[in-house]
């Protein structure tokens, strides 16, 4: 197994170090002497230290959870795992009962692969939530307006899972890519999806008797031909139909200009006319070509 020293001040996470040889303190811990009596943290007696020292050890039943700095176990790539996992089955047939870790001369069960993917997921998306907060107070510190934006972001993600399905809606994106939203980042067309969803239901609440669509990267992917002919033919003639039912007169989609701008397009059906609006007003480039 072909890993890489990992650095956990790079991943902006500090470990806490307690030493507790240095807290040689005498005397009982009394509780009601010190918690909720006025008391200030300061010149605090040894015993007090230790007992704090205390609070902040971790039990030995998470302790072996932790790598020490003995064990070299360190989390491998993304690549190093998918080429892992690729060539288990076949190995697998032909014998193999462990993973061999070229690092400590260890064989390990297979299930390290399931571990060390949820780890590094798990890893890889608190540095991306922890970006993307940090860019909303730095924004908010620029902009007095956006203080309330703040709390609205950290009551939201309180309540929302870190990982899984954006609920309410279905599409290819999960909660862990809601990420990009906060910041300049590129928007891919899974959060695209989730966002025009949510942006459909909100106007069905508002007007349920709207006679406005408002379409999926699927249907922009299908007139600008980013699909097979014979897949972008069945995906137009069902959206054809939806569209006669519900007797629509406005479709409104995003469409993607590469590499990473996306404009609003706007059908409409009782006027014949097609309107685009394009933040970047390339006026020297067609916007979108048929």
């Amino acid at each position: 197994m072909t890993s890489h020293e990992s650095n956990n001040t790079s991943s902006g996470i500090t470990p806490l170090d307690i030493d507790n040889d240095n807290i040689t303190g005498t005397g009982v811990w009394n509780e009601e002497e010190w918690i909720q009596c006025g008391q200030t943290w300061s010149d605090v007696p040894d015993v007090v230290k230790a007992e704090r020292a205390c609070l902040c050890t971790v039990p030995e039943e998470f302790l072996v959870l932790l790598p020490k700095p003995t064990n070299t176990h360190i989390i491998p790539t993304w690549k190093s795992l998918q080429d892992l996992e690729n060539s288990l089955g076949q190995s697998w047939f032909d014998g193999t009962q462990s993973i061999h870790s070229t690092q400590t001369d260890l064989s390990l069960p297979f299930w390290v692969l399931t571990f060390f993917g949820a780890a590094l997921k798990a890893r890889t998306n608190q540095i991306r939530w922890a970006t993307s907060l940090e860019w909303v107070h730095n924004q908010a510190s620029l902009e007095l307006s956006m203080h309330d934006s703040i709390e609205l972001v950290e009551l939201t993600l309180v309540e929302i899972p870190w990982c899984g399905p954006i609920p309410g809606v279905r599409t290819d994106g999960k909660i862990e890519d809601l990420w990009r939203l906060l910041g300049d980042n590129a928007l891919d067309s899974a959060v695209l999806d989730a966002m025009l969803k949510v942006s459909a239901l909100w106007l069905e609440e508002e007007d349920p008797n709207s006679m406005i669509k408002i379409a999926t990267t699927e249907f922009s992917n299908a007139i600008t031909f980013r699909h097979n002919m014979d897949r972008m033919k069945a995906y137009l003639d069902k959206f054809q139909r939806l569209i006669q039912s519900k007797r629509y007169s406005r479709i409104l989609v995003v469409v993607h200009y590469p590499v990473y701008h996306w404009g609003a397009c706007l059908i409409d059906f009782e006027h014949c006319i097609v309107n685009f609006g394009d933040g970047l007003r390339r006026d020297d480039e067609p916007f979108l070509q048929f």
